[in-house]
């Protein structure tokens, strides 16, 4: 028996978009969230790092964390980078070295340090490396920590916007 002028097809389309908008609310809400705690949770570094984590919501309400910042898995995770076959890294001491020419380079207590200047004047500007050992943040300022412990949250605002429609 069926109810006259009520469409199931309709209500069930209805229904499956007010869940997806919930969703997306529910995701804008929590990914705001997670960045503020995620910059909040890096401290002291540059306002350039803090910018680089942020968030989308995909059209399917998928909530989607972001951290786009130089080498950001291996700062998440840890990792080990090693030189080409036959290559060294380069780590400058200071920032403002990072493109200097080196001039010439010696050993000092086992390691490679390219030097800049000559005789009395040369002054060190990088260590050279075969690999360097990054390790991982400490587990209270990974994002995917942050995110995994607001997974709750994400489902009860999700729930509230629900029950708002």
């Amino acid at each position: 028996m069926a109810l006259e002028g009520w469409d199931a097809a309709k209500e069930v389309k209805r229904y499956e978009a007010d869940i997806k908008r919930a969703q997306k609310k529910a995701a804008r809400t929590i990914g705001k969230k997670n960045v503020r705690a995620a910059k909040r949770a890096l401290g002291k570094v540059d306002a350039k790092r803090k910018k680089r984590i942020s968030y989308k919501v995909r059209k399917n309400g998928t909530l989607v964390h972001i951290d786009s910042g130089v080498n950001a898995r291996a700062r998440e995770y840890g990792q080990t980078i090693e030189a080409q076959a036959g290559g060294m890294l380069r780590i400058p001491f200071d920032a403002a070295d990072r493109d200097t020419e080196g001039d010439f380079v010696a050993p000092v207590d086992g390691g490679l340090i390219l030097f800049e200047g000559q005789g009395d004047e040369a002054r060190p500007i990088a260590i050279l490396k075969k690999s360097v050992r990054i390790k991982p943040e400490a587990t209270s300022r990974r994002l995917s920590k942050i995110a995994s412990d607001s997974f709750d949250d994400y489902v009860d605002e999700i729930e509230k916007e629900i029950s708002n429609v």
